[in-house]
C-alpha cells in the first residue's frame, strides 16, 4: 500500500509522477480494496477463533490486481498477434482453475461445517477421517465434473445445503462455459490471422 501512493502511472501516453494525482487516483480506485484486504489479514492472525480466519478469504479481492497487471506485461512485452492469443488462453486457463478451485473450496466448507449434524458428500464418500488435501481432490473433482457439465454421479450434493449451492455453482458454471466457449472461438480465430495475412 506505502509502495502504491509512490508509484507513478501512465495517463492517456503521459507518465504521471505528481505525488498529489498518484495520491489521489490511489485513494480513488485501489485503496480501499486493499485496505480491507490487509485488515482482514491482520485480524485473522491476531486472533484465533475460526471466524477471524475465515476473514482471509477477503484476500481473493486481491485477484483482481492479477488482470490488471497481466494487461501490463502484455502492453510492455509487445507481443505478436499470435503469442497474445497464446496468451489469452492461457488467461482463459487460469481464470477457469482459480473459479473450480473456489467452487471447490466452499462446496468443501459447507460439507465439512454440517458433517456432525446431517449425511454430507463427505461423510458418503467415506472421507471423514481422510486429508484435508484428499478431500481437496474430490472437490475440485465435483467442481470440473459440475463446470463442465459432465457430472459423473460419483461425488453428489447430499444436504439441502449442498444442492443449493450445487444450484448456484452450475449457474454461475454456465456463464463461465458459455464465456469460455465464446473466447475460445476469439482466440482461435486470432491466431489464425497472421497465417492468413501471409498468404
Amino acid at each position: 500500500m506505502i509502495f502504491n501512493f509512490r508509484t507513478a502511472f501512465y495517463d492517456k501516453g503521459v507518465l504521471v509522477v505528481q505525488s498529489s494525482t498518484i495520491f489521489s487516483r490511489y485513494l480513488k480506485e485501489n485503496f480501499i480494496w486493499d485496505f480491507i484486504a490487509v485488515c482482514c489479514d491482520f485480524i485473522s492472525l491476531a486472533y484465533s477463533q475460526e471466524v477471524c480466519w475465515y476473514l482471509k478469504i477477503a484476500s481473493f479481492i486481491r485477484v483482481r490486481k492479477l488482470l490488471h497487471l497481466t494487461t501490463r506485461v502484455e502492453d510492455f512485452l509487445n507481443l505478436s498477434r499470435s503469442s497474445q492469443s497464446t496468451l489469452k488462453l492461457l488467461k482463459l486457463w487460469a481464470t477457469i482453475m482459480i473459479f473450480a478451485h473456489w467452487l471447490a473450496c466452499f462446496f468443501h466448507y459447507i460439507a465439512y461445517k454440517r458433517i456432525n449434524i446431517e449425511d454430507t458428500w463427505i461423510s458418503q464418500t467415506n472421507m471423514i477421517y481422510s486429508s484435508i488435501g484428499e478431500r481437496y481432490v474430490f472437490a475440485f473433482y465435483w467442481s470440473t465434473a459440475t463446470m463442465l457439465t459432465v457430472g459423473y454421479g460419483d461425488v453428489v450434493p447430499i444436504s439441502i445445503s449442498e444442492r443449493i449451492y450445487s444450484i448456484t455453482a452450475m449457474i454461475m458454471a454456465c456463464v463461465v462455459f458459455g464465456y469460455s466457449l465464446n473466447t475460445v472461438a476469439d482466440i482461435i480465430k486470432e491466431m489464425s490471422y497472421e497465417k492468413d495475412q501471409r498468404r
